[in-house]
C-alpha cells in the first residue's frame, strides 16, 4: 500500500463529499442524503458492493448531524425520567 495513492483517493472523496469534518449545514446534509440514495438505487441489489463501506462512513456523519441539529424529542414520562 502506498500512502500517497491512498491520500490522493481520500482527497478526491473528501472533495466530493466533505467527510473530513462534520456536516455544517442543511445543503451538505441533503447532498450526503442524495449520495446515499443514489448508492442504494445503483447498487442496492449487491449487498457486498464496496461502495457500502463508504456509505457506512457517510451514514455516521449524517447520524451525527441529525443528533446535533435534529434531535428526537424526549418522549419519556416524568416517571421514566426518575427511574
Amino acid at each position: 500500500m502506498n500512502v500517497l495513492d491512498v491520500l490522493a483517493s481520500w482527497q478526491a472523496v473528501d472533495s466530493a463529499l466533505g467527510l473530513s469534518k462534520p456536516i455544517v449545514d442543511e445543503a451538505h446534509y441533503h447532498a450526503l442524503l442524495a449520495f446515499v440514495d443514489e448508492c442504494f438505487e445503483r447498487f442496492g441489489a449487491d449487498d457486498d458492493h464496496p461502495v457500502f463501506a463508504l456509505v457506512d462512513v457517510v451514514a455516521d456523519r449524517i447520524r451525527e448531524y441529525e443528533d446535533r441539529v435534529h434531535p428526537w424529542p424526549d418522549t419519556s414520562t416524568p416517571l421514566e425520567s426518575l427511574a
